[in-house]
């Protein structure tokens, strides 16, 4: 079944299974319109890996007006000279998108493009444990922390694992990486895989130890799903502050 066809598909079941609530009365409006929305967030966003990746890049035109806005946005709020600034995505930017962000970029600032995303089907790494206690060997995995570089433009980055401040682990299952990946731009990838295992301690909210993802992939997907449930907000109605969405 092409993609097409399995797009198609996972559409038609969104559809009947909101027509399925409407037709047990009026008390399940409210969730056969939840499953409506629902279908266009994911559709839109691709998790279901039924998007072409070519769906999700932005001209750019947008691409330049985006970064500009940031930008802005940054100066109204900080005001500091920037160096250098650093995109982070998880679904990766084209060529034709970085042309349009370096369009919006000041004079004599440096503009990286950092993808990150989790390798759930890439190699893993297991912890060396040389526990007297045959037993007891093996019972944590990885620490938390860990950076494979695998070339000068990409490495994995274990944010969940082994944690030595609470000298446990508190997953359930074999820690997967982040492949952290330099598309575009210059940079130190052991100082980028840093800079994102410090933006996984920023969610106060919730008073976690360090999360899976950084706060800049979370915070970008959480208002993404906030504007597609509310497509009539406008944009003096936007929170930009992370504790609104972490």
């Amino acid at each position: 079944m092409g993609r097409s066809a399995v797009h198609e598909l996972v559409k038609s079941i969104f559809r009947e299974t909101a027509a399925r609530l409407r037709a047990l009365g009026p008390d399940h409006e409210a969730a056969a319109s939840h499953v409506e929305k629902a279908s266009a967030h994911w559709m839109r966003r691709g998790d279901l890996g039924f998007i072409a990746k070519s769906e999700s890049c932005l001209p750019p035109q947008k691409a330049e007006a985006l970064l500009k806005g940031t930008i802005e946005t940054y100066q109204e709020q900080d005001g500091r000279p920037l160096k250098e600034i650093f995109l982070h995505t998880h679904s990766g930017v084209s060529p034709e998108e970085y042309k349009g962000f370096l369009r919006a970029v000041p004079e004599g600032v440096k503009l990286i493009s950092i993808r990150v995303r989790q390798d759930r089907g890439g190699q893993r790494l297991y912890r060396y444990d040389d526990h007297p206690d045959v037993g007891k060997r093996g019972q944590y995995p990885v620490q938390r922390g860990v950076f494979w570089q695998r070339t000068s433009r990409h490495g994995l980055l274990y944010t969940n694992g082994f944690k030595a401040r609470i000298a446990s682990y508190d997953g359930f299952e074999i820690p997967v990486p982040l492949s952290i990946t330099i598309q575009f731009g210059e940079g130190d990838i052991v100082q980028v895989a840093k800079d994102i295992l410090g933006l996984t301690k920023l969610n106060y909210n919730s008073c976690q130890l360090g999360e899976g993802r950084p706060i800049t992939i979370k915070y970008s997907d959480r208002v993404g799903e906030i504007i597609l449930a509310n497509p009539g907000l406008p944009q003096t109605s936007w929170k930009h502050n992370f504790k609104y969405y972490a």
